[in-house]
């Protein structure tokens, strides 16, 4: 199977702090890291080291600089076959992330590079054909939401995170065939607040107004999913493998694992447990790109 990243490659700067600094306010740092990350990139790289029978692609732009360098050899070592241009309009993409001790996280991110990822500059050969293709809004949305509606006459699957959710209504996002959201996104596409399972059950009939399967992680709480056409939902408990020190990458490697298991003709509640042990593995790491586990280190983990 062939599954095609179209996203974002950022380069993380990560400090950790014991508690976020208020407005005006300076604050001790406990760390201070630098990781590969980019909902895209991330994508790309945990679907490489989770699915070896799968082909992976990326598709977007990093800037002429040290970042976007360093961002594409790691990449392309990992074994994704790379469609990455090169800008000198824009630096590399990056990510300002601040890590609190207990694992809650806030990201500030600079598109820089990416904005560039446009159909103008990729044409449909670049992504098509593809048995799946990956998409979050890291990107410029016109450009998402262009690939989605073109997949449709390339039969191609769709997987899309709608993150960060833009100001753009619900109603106008063209019908995908995944829909992928946590909670904070479910409910600012629906209007329903989803601080349980039992809410979170609520959002999904809405949700698949604009998809075939509509999916919403809750962290510790686990993860719902409905297809069109069923009657119940589905749930997969959280898979706990140590503490969580970082939640950083963990939405992105439950989306490449669950497309993963998808393309290996996986059924749904299989799909949802192999990707709730891969980000249940990623909590308990730092760093987004450096945290993706391997396919046996979830096989084992399932066990």
């Amino acid at each position: 199977m062939k599954i095609t990243v179209v996203g974002s490659l950022n380069y993380d700067l990560v400090t950790t702090v014991g508690t976020v600094p208020q407005g005006g306010e300076t604050v001790q740092a406990i760390d201070f890291e630098t990781h590969h990350g980019g909902k895209g990139a991330n994508e790309a790289l945990a679907l490489s080291r989770l699915s070896k029978e799968h082909d992976i692609h990326l598709v977007g732009c990093v800037g002429n600089d040290v970042f976007g360098k360093e961002l594409t050899g790691s990449l392309t070592s990992a074994g994704v076959n790379m469609h990455v241009q090169t800008v000198d309009e824009s630096r590399t993409g990056t990510a300002t992330i601040l890590v609190e001790q207990s694992g809650e996280n806030r990201i500030m991110v600079y598109a820089g590079a990416n904005q560039h990822v446009t159909t103008e500059r990729f044409p449909e050969s670049e992504y098509f054909p593809s048995d799946f293709i990956l998409l979050q809004n890291e990107i410029p949305l016109e450009t998402t939401f262009s690939i989605i509606s073109q997949s449709r006459n390339h039969k191609t699957a769709t997987v899309f995170n709608p993150s960060p959710i833009p100001k753009t209504s619900f109603a106008e996002y063209p019908f995908s065939d995944y829909i992928v959201v946590n909670e904070t996104e479910a409910e600012a596409l629906t209007g329903v607040p989803v601080p349980s399972v039992e809410e979170a059950y609520k959002a999904l009939p809405l949700l698949l107004k604009q998809c075939s399967c509509a999916v919403v992680t809750l962290g510790s709480k686990g993860v719902v999913w409905m297809k069109q056409g069923e009657e119940k939902p589905g749930f997969q408990p959280a898979i706990s493998l140590g503490k969580v020190v970082d939640t950083t990458g963990a939405g992105d490697t439950f989306l490449a694992a669950m497309c993963s298991q998808l393309a290996s003709g996986r059924s749904m509640s299989e799909c949802m447990r192999f990707a709730a042990a891969a980000s249940g593995i990623v909590v308990t790491r730092r760093g987004a790109a450096s945290s993706i586990p391997e396919h046996d280190e979830i096989i084992a983990a399932l066990k």
